[in-house]
């Protein structure tokens, strides 16, 4: 053999040999991705369970299992804004349930006790929680409504050294500047209007009046935040009175048909009512203002639309539970076990038959209904029942 030829059959081989590793290192990529992927979707499912569990938890007031779950979600997700959010409304809704049992002389005086030991931790630890959650999110209706909520709760059980009124009016000079930064904020309206009833500070609803005009102009279609800003001017003797006198009334139009057997009762129609309110004010007569602000307020709240405005202003802490994490995650653990595998279209036999073409099917099912190994629709109607289509 030449030596070109020798070196000729040794470069093959080497090439060979480099073919050959390359294709192994291939192969245990491919194997190493595949399990990565599988690894990491089977680890996906016992912490989808876990956040599931914790949602149900949160849901049916089991506080202190859901704070358990929780914390130990947060070891691995620590910086989440979704589970940041729900750690701060359980740790909310933990301090209202305590707070609640305090509250109820009816029940057992062990119990009472018992809530009133755990009540300053809850105290801390909602503090603490909250303040994540807005760390996390930076300025957000919803940590501030929780603030909000945490600042009520505080006063409603304040002791002789912390007079309630006055943590209330801190509460309301908290609401009123976050609302008045953030006008659209609706869910803050409800909470202001509660915090001006405890707070004995008359000042602060002439402060907080400017406010919720603002936000009732950036919440329009709201009638409750409409209807309630309007009693505030009124009782100010303000000139906003009018403005939200009349948008009022043309929210309420739709409402009529709702409202007039009330204003029957005055002798005057619906609408009539708002506009007497409206000429009282403008002919300075606050006294008169009042009385038919007072008409026109009452003969809404047993609406719909008011109680479904009502709603959204005054929102409850477990309206804010986020199911975030849990779809991200669900997302990824769908994406890591997608499957190729083709689904066998069913062929229908449809079945003649005249007697359904001017029947209203009421209700349908699937099933063998003769045993015959053949699946049917089976449909019933009015007076009539049986197979649509078979396959």
């Amino acid at each position: 053999m030449s030596e070109q030829s020798c070196w000729s059959t040794i470069r093959n081989r080497r090439a060979a040999v480099r073919s050959y590793w390359i294709v192994l290192l291939l192969l245990v990529a491919i194997a190493g991705v595949v399990w990565f992927l599988q690894s990491r979707s089977t680890d996906l499912l016992p912490t989808l369970t876990q956040l599931r569990v914790a949602v149900g938890q949160i849901e049916n007031l089991e506080v202190d299992a859901a704070r358990q779950t929780l914390v130990a979600l947060n070891e691995r997700f620590p910086d989440d804004p979704s589970l940041q959010q729900n750690l701060a409304v359980n740790a909310v809704s933990r301090l209202r349930q305590l707070s609640g049992t305090m509250a109820n002389g009816s029940l057992d005086r062990q119990q009472i006790d018992a809530a009133a030991a755990a009540f300053p931790d809850a105290l801390a630890d909602a503090d603490f929680r909250i303040a994540q959650f807005q760390a996390a999110v930076g300025p957000n209706p919803i940590a501030s409504w929780l603030r909000g909520r945490y600042n009520e709760v505080r006063a409603a059980t304040a002791d002789a050294g912390q007079p309630s009124h006055l943590l209330a009016s801190e509460n309301a000079h908290f609401l009123i500047d976050q609302l008045a930064e953030h006008p659209q904020w609706l869910v803050l309206a409800g909470p202001l209007f509660a915090a001006l009833e405890e707070s004995s500070d008359d000042q602060l609803a002439v402060q907080a009046l400017p406010v919720l005009v603002a936000a009732s102009e950036a919440n329009p279609r709201n009638l409750y935040l409409a209807l309630e800003t309007i009693r505030l001017a009124v009782a100010q003797e303000s000139d906003h009175a009018t403005g939200l006198l009349k948008r009022s009334q043309e929210l309420a139009r739709p409402l009529v048909s709702e409202t007039e057997s009330i204003a029957s009762s005055l002798k005057m129609q619906p609408l009539e009512v708002a506009d007497k309110a409206i000429e009282a004010v403008a002919n300075d007569d606050w006294r008169q203002a009042a009385l038919f602000t007072n008409y026109w307020t009452n003969m809404h709240k047993a609406t719909a639309a008011y109680r479904a405005d009502l709603r959204l202003a005054t929102p409850h802490e477990l309206d804010f539970i986020s199911f975030d994490l849990s779809q991200r995650l669900a997302s990824q653990w769908a994406q890591a076990n997608q499957t190729s595998e083709a689904f066998t279209p069913v062929n229908l036999e449809i079945v003649e038959a005249d007697a359904w073409s001017d029947r209203p099917i009421l209700q349908a099912t699937w099933g063998d209904f003769n045993l015959d190994g053949r699946d049917r629709l089976g449909a019933a109607g009015l007076g009539i029942g049986g197979p649509l289509a078979t396959c």
